[in-house]
């Protein structure tokens, strides 16, 4: 198992406020983040990816949607005109051949301040399901730089995607990205047509969890 990094690319909040605490018996407490002091993100403890970065998705991510008041994260996606600057109209590069960004959102991530080999992972969230959204608090290995993706391995804790929660794993097999995944469509809370996957205001509810024995 390698050494695991947080990614959080959300359009909601992540919270501990008024949720009932997580089961941690047998574990010990090496790190988290309750949100509690208002304003940005503790920067000891998140980075940011900025710029377009994966997917081909149109959102130009940056720190400023990004904020914590009262014990919550929110992250905002927001539909705005950002100009490209590394536009390059004879580029064949997606992320240089595109002028504009029209969306934008904040990818927080904990490279270079934090990872881990074994352990447990517990998020709560709110998160928007509405179409076109794609938020996730996912992993990779920490050795990325060397290897690149898939042979880092990745996690994804919690990744809504075309009306599905998804908990998934993946890794480079012999000849190809081999994917574990599992699927939990949102219809069961109302689907798509809700703000978010609020399961009727009961945080408790929207908990995922994963453990590196």
């Amino acid at each position: 198992m390698q050494s695991l990094l947080l990614l959080a690319a959300l359009m909601g909040g992540l919270s501990s406020a008024n949720i009932p605490p997580a089961d941690t018996s047998g574990y010990t407490l090496i790190w988290s983040d309750e949100f509690s002091a208002n304003g940005r993100p503790d920067p000891s403890k998140w980075d940011y990816e900025r710029g377009f970065e994966r997917n081909r998705e149109p959102q130009w991510y940056q720190p400023g949607n990004a904020s914590c008041k009262d014990g919550f994260l929110t992250i905002t996606a927001r539909k705005e005109r950002v100009p490209n600057p590394d536009y390059d109209p004879a580029s064949n590069d997606w992320k240089k051949n595109r002028q504009y960004a029209e969306y934008t959102s904040t990818s927080m991530i904990t490279r270079g301040k934090f990872h881990f080999k074994y352990g447990r992972v517990t998020m709560r969230a709110k998160i928007d399901v509405r179409k076109g959204s794609w938020p996730a608090f996912w992993m990779l290995g920490a050795n990325r730089a060397n290897g690149g993706w898939p042979a880092c391995g990745e996690v994804d804790i919690m990744e809504f995607y075309r009306g599905n929660l998804l908990a998934n794993a993946c890794w480079q097999g012999e000849d190809k990205t081999t994917w574990d995944e599992t699927k939990h469509p949102v219809a069961a809370w109302g689907g798509e047509s809700g703000r978010t996957s609020s399961m009727n205001g009961n945080w408790s509810g929207m908990k995922t969890a994963w453990s590196f024995q």
